[in-house]
């Protein structure tokens, strides 16, 4: 079995979204109206037994995985349903998440409204997007 290299793996994962980035800014220049717009980002990689989340914004990635049950497999059913549990992969990058409103308020410490209104200068819910190039000046 291959050896996977996690920091390769991570490293490729950062230059794609860079890149994508770049090539929508070079496009918001031909197009200006598109500086007014953003969109969240959400790419699960899985090789092997490996999964990779890389999120922008607040999207969810949610791994349904069968629970360790003693019993036999006709017992973890209900209704006919296999019984799954949820495991939530990523932390959303929104103003509902305490965490980001501090990181947000902490980098802008000289800007009272960098939070207004639970959003990003009074606009975004989200506190990290792809695109929205007119909160990032």
């Amino acid at each position: 079995m291959e050896m996977i290299n996690h920091k390769d793996v991570l490293r490729a994962l950062k230059q794609a979204l860079k890149k994508t980035e770049e090539a929508f800014d070079l496009t918001v220049d031909e197009n200006p109206e598109l500086a007014l717009m953003g969109s969240c980002v959400l790419v699960t990689l899985m090789k092997g037994e490996d999964v990779y989340v890389m999120s922008v914004g607040d999207s969810r990635a949610v791994l349904a995985q069968r629970p360790d049950l003693e019993e036999s497999p006709l017992e973890s059913r209900e209704n006919g349903f296999s019984l799954l549990v949820p495991l939530q992969l990523n932390m959303e990058h929104s103003t509902d998440v305490e965490d980001e409103v501090r990181r947000i308020n902490k980098e802008h410490p000289d800007d009272p409204f960098a939070i207004k209104n639970d959003r990003v200068k009074g606009y975004l819910k989200v506190t990290r997007a792809f695109g929205a190039g007119f909160l990032k000046q």
